[in-house]
């Protein structure tokens, strides 16, 4: 029974294995280009569960690196426009915790700090959500890695 239940355990952790290379390795790069059109919901749950989602409009051009063509709001694969037929929101979900503070003063521009906890002892979801939100404060254009997980969603594998 303990051989049989080992071998059922091992089948099962190959499978999902298997599953999370075989999405990787069916990911394509999208090129996004911040702005109006664009939304992004990024919620934590109280079981150190981040939940980010991310609508935006599709792109009419591919979207090499800096592509002026992409419009605001918009992403597109580096090679191709994002077709109708194809999702136009792509979600990330990790056990990493998050929370938002931000400060208004006076006068002044509102502050914003964010606290990242890690929820396993795999740094690469913290890296990647790190990187996400610095992107997002800092940079016009962003990369994703995602893959179509059904006909509304693209699941996101990697941010760069």
């Amino acid at each position: 029974m303990a051989k049989f239940l080992t071998s059922a355990l091992a089948l099962i952790a190959t499978t999902l294995t298997s599953n999370v290379t075989l999405a990787r390795e069916n990911s394509y790069q999208l090129v996004c280009r911040k702005g109006a059109g664009m939304s992004i919901t990024i919620a934590s749950s109280p079981n150190d569960l981040t939940w980010i989602e991310l609508t935006f409009k599709r792109g009419t051009e591919k979207g090499g690196i800096g592509n002026s063509k992409i419009g605001s709001g918009e992403c597109a694969y580096i090679d191709r426009p994002v077709f109708k037929s194809e999702p136009n929101v792509m979600f990330h979900r990790t056990d990493v915790s998050f929370t938002s503070k931000i400060s208004l003063g006076s006068g002044q521009r509102p502050e914003f700090q964010t606290y990242i906890e890690l929820g396993s002892s795999d740094s690469r979801p913290r890296a990647d959500l790190q990187r996400f939100l610095h992107a997002l404060n800092t940079q016009e254009y962003f990369t994703i890695e995602a893959y179509k997980k059904d006909k509304k969603y693209m699941e996101i594998t990697r941010f760069y």
